[in-house]
């Protein structure tokens, strides 16, 4: 379990970009709340299946800044403009990756949808949906801690959301099938997925590094506390 301690400053005293960044999310995190954080769970959540096959729905390269703007707002549920997490969000959903296997298309309304190819699945909701929520929880916990000890905090999400990776995909043991394709078993929970482990575990986690080591330049978290 890490520990994140909080030092209280006086505000007269700030300079006055900082006194900025903390006005941007005045409480401070609980040190609980890392560890709940470095223990959710990192395999993507269960989606929904659409009733679209998606060999018919056209390929879609990338999503327009508007596509993502209504995602972020209404998939994730962020709707104040003022909450600077929502604008990061916003800058990370750009880098945002498909896994393997997954491409994105567009639906008969015109709405953008994610396929997996191995498993025809076609669902609203971004594979990495959970990454996202994770990184949204970050920002806000970062942006709630001193600037002096930012760089702790992050660094032990980072070797959290390592270690975590690594426990999950030793969970997962690879099993044949009568197709002669392999399929893979959770030692846990007994689900079954003929993706492999890594295809789905890792993208989430490399995602999540690469944002990290952006949050820790104060300077990039001082233009996110702007206007949208």
């Amino acid at each position: 379990t890490t520990t994140t301690t909080t030092t209280t400053t006086t505000r007269t005293k700030q300079p006055q970009q900082q006194q900025q960044m903390q006005e941007c999310s005045p409480e401070s995190p609980q040190p609980q709340q890392v560890t709940q954080l470095s223990s959710a769970a990192s395999a993507p959540a269960k989606q929904e299946v659409d009733k679209y096959d998606s060999s018919s729905l056209p390929i879609v390269e990338a999503w327009s800044a508007q596509e993502r703007i209504g995602y972020i707002r209404g998939t994730l549920g962020f709707s104040d403009d003022s909450d600077p997490s929502l604008r990061i969000l916003l800058d990370a959903s750009d880098e945002l990756p498909l896994p393997v296997a997954w491409s994105m298309r567009r639906g008969p309304e015109g709405s953008v949808l994610f396929a997996n190819s191995l498993t025809g699945q076609v669902t609203p909701s971004h594979p990495l949906e959970r990454a996202l929520l994770e990184l949204a929880t970050t920002c806000r916990m970062i942006l709630r801690i001193p600037e002096s000890e930012r760089s702790k905090f992050l660094a032990a999400l980072q070797v959290s959301w390592k270690e975590r990776a690594k426990n999950e995909l030793a969970r997962w043991k690879q099993e044949g099938s009568a197709s002669g394709s392999p399929t893979y078993v959770h030692s846990l929970t007994g689900e079954v997925m003929v993706e492999h482990p890594a295809d789905v575990i890792l993208p989430g986690q490399f995602f999540l590094s690469k944002i990290v080591r952006r949050l820790a330049d104060n300077d990039y978290l001082r233009s996110r506390c702007g206007s949208l």
